[in-house]
């Protein structure tokens, strides 16, 4: 019988690197080599846990050529973990990529629980965590279809999760007020960092306070109708 291996996918502190899994450390251990999103960040948490394994860049559209040497690996029997720049893999990140190429080549993979800013920002939101829907970074242009696609959702009573680029927030966060002046927000910035810090309110209440506020770093925030609308 063949050697079997895996593919493993590993979620990856957003910010606090005490939040990885034990798990998570075994397996890393365990691997033959690993593949990553941004290898300068895998390489600071590895390090961190005394870990030391060859480390090869994926990013979708970048460095795939690296697929065929991962592929020899898992022939040989051996596993590869595959972790995202930071959350759970596949989640706005080029792991959704790899899993269809894993799945195409008869690779099994597995994948581990652990830390994700988008089940952080829902559970912190105090929000109905029971219709929600996830739209990652809004794009940059063509937004015709998206925000009929918002609307429809926020006329339906869904809570809507949107991850922020530091250099186009309060631009987005004008853009998704001007779809409904009415809306509410929990706005969260460095989830699990030093500078973790909560916005709650309406958009232009936010977007006041934001005028005080460095912008940078990674935000996360959650909309939803007002049930009062906004002065």
């Amino acid at each position: 019988m063949p050697i079997m291996s895996k593919l493993y996918f590993i979620p990856t502190p957003i910010g606090n690197l005490g939040d990885i899994t034990l798990r998570s450390l075994e397996i890393l251990k365990n691997a033959k080599a690993i593949l990553a999103e941004k290898p300068t960040k895998t390489l600071k948490l590895l390090s961190h846990f005394e870990i030391r394994k060859s480390i090869y860049p994926y990013f979708e559209g970048k460095n795939e050529r690296y697929l065929n040497k991962i592929k020899q690996i898992l022939d040989e029997g051996k596993d590869v973990a595959f972790l995202a720049e930071a959350g759970s893999p596949g989640i706005a990140d080029p792991g959704q990529k790899l899993v269809n190429w894993a799945i195409e080549n008869e690779i099994e993979v597995e994948f581990l629980p652990g830390p994700s800013s988008l089940s952080l920002i829902i559970s912190a939101s105090g929000f109905n965590s029971k219709n929600i829907i996830f739209f990652g970074f809004l794009p940059k242009k063509g937004r015709q279809k998206l925000a009929q696609m918002v609307k429809n959702g926020l006329q339906d009573k869904r809570a809507i999760v949107f991850f922020f680029s530091p250099y186009r927030l309060t631009k987005d966060l004008q853009w998704l007020s001007d779809l409904d002046e009415n809306l509410q927000i929990v706005l969260a910035k460095e989830m699990t960092k030093m500078h973790e810090q909560f916005f709650r309110g309406s958009i232009q209440k936010i977007l006041k306070e934001l005028e005080k506020e460095k912008i940078r770093g990674e935000w996360t925030g959650i909309i939803r109708k007002s049930r009062v609308k906004n002065n």
